[in-house]
């Protein structure tokens, strides 16, 4: 077992200790680590902050993380499993990208982006099979030309040549990394042409199809822009049975194609004429000792204050994508470890240590996203109990 594979797995038993409730359990570090290497981005697609924030909005300022920050971060890669190299902006707009990945594939870390494709070179997809990238996500919403230029200003074709010489390689080297995802954000102007990206994918060698609908609001769009995109392009305003029908053969096409396939959508809870004030089940809700759904949540209802942290290229620090706020301010190793271990972040894990929600969680406990890092933990450990 190397050193690292090693301090990883330690690490994993001291966070599944924090998790059990241990009281002595302590010492425990971050298992993902989301760096938001750069928020610049080199496309305006029309549902995202870059289009729809006014000028001079935090999260679409301009700006890389500071190398220096990161490289001063050995102790948390040491520890963690799976890193994730992107954020608000393009990855591959990050001039010392190459440099992080190296470090992290130093740490045997897997390493994971998104990506639109559009800087997607052949040369950069050397580097990637080269450097065992683990796994690279693409942004495509659509199969027609039309669609992708008006939804993301992209010329789709730049993306299929990408994925195809990514196949090439990969046969020529005899290698399976990255592997390929895809993310398809539906829309009622575009979800008709997901079974037909499904056939086109089909000849790329996809590991992984995944399809959302349209955030239902984004607090900072103070403008009105993202709210008038939403009730003009959600997908509530397609028919319901055409947008089932959309999904089911698409389900059938990935599995057809050998294409793993999770729609993560709640049309009940979409297409439901008021607000719920319930918690949206993107998965399979917990049952109680009866068989029955809980109703309530449970103490250490969500694992991500105990094993994920999100540092943004501003240098702020929170738990999750979805939290509100920050924990703090993270400039080096020596301030991540008080961030990571004192002040807010204990205040949060206090509040789901007893089933509570903290107002930094609000919104994500009623999307139910918190459900998801019990997958992730899980999947974590698949991948260290498979090293």
């Amino acid at each position: 077992m190397s050193a690292f594979l090693e301090a990883k797995r330690a690490n994993l038993n001291r966070v599944l200790s924090a998790l059990s409730g241990e009281a002595e359990a302590t010492g425990f570090k971050p298992m993902l680590l989301h760096l938001e290497i750069t928020t610049r981005c080199n496309l305006r697609c029309l549902k995202c902050g870059h289009a729809t924030d006014p000028p001079g909005t935090p999260r679409i300022m301009p700006r890389h993380l500071a190398y220096s920050i990161v490289d001063s971060f050995d102790e948390y890669f040491e520890s963690a499993a799976r890193i994730h190299t992107f954020g608000y902006g393009e990855m591959f707009l990050y001039g010392r990208l190459h440099q992080l990945v190296d470090k992290l594939k130093h740490f045997e870390c897997s390493v994971d982006g998104i990506t639109n494709g559009v800087l997607v070179s052949p040369k950069e997809i050397d580097w990637l099979v080269d450097c065992g990238y683990d796994e690279l996500t693409f942004s495509i919403d659509g199969i027609e030309p039309e669609t992708m230029q008006r939804l993301r200003g992209v010329a789709v074709e730049k993306i299929w040549s990408a994925l195809e010489y990514l196949k090439q390689r990969k046969l020529e080297t005899g290698r399976d990394r990255p592997r390929i995802v895809v993310n398809f954000v539906a829309q009622s102007d575009n979800f008709h042409e997901l079974p037909d990206l499904v056939r086109k994918l089909a000849g790329y060698d996809i590991y992984f199809l995944g399809v959302n609908a349209l955030m239902k609001e984004s607090p900072s769009d103070s403008n009105g822009k993202y709210s008038q995109l939403y009730q003009e392009f959600s997908l509530a305003n397609a028919p319901r049975e055409q947008v089932e029908a959309s999904l089911s053969e698409a389900g059938a096409l990935s599995r057809a194609a050998g294409i793993s396939f999770a729609a993560y959508i709640d049309l009940d809870d979409l297409y439901r004429e008021t607000e719920s004030d319930r918690l949206v089940q993107i998965m399979p809700p917990a049952k109680t000792s009866n068989g029955s759904a809980a109703e309530k949540l449970q103490p250490y209802y969500c694992a991500y204050p105990w094993m994920s942290a999100y540092v943004h290229a501003d240098t702020g620090m929170r738990v999750c994508c979805y939290m509100d706020g920050s924990l703090g301010t993270v400039l080096n190793g020596e301030d991540f470890a008080g961030v990571w271990n004192q002040g807010e972040i204990e205040n949060i894990r206090g509040a789901i240590r007893n089933g509570e929600v903290h107002p930094a969680c609000g919104k994500c406990v009623k999307a139910g996203r918190y459900q998801h890092s019990f997958v992730e933990l899980e999947s974590i450990k698949s991948a260290l109990d498979a090293e």
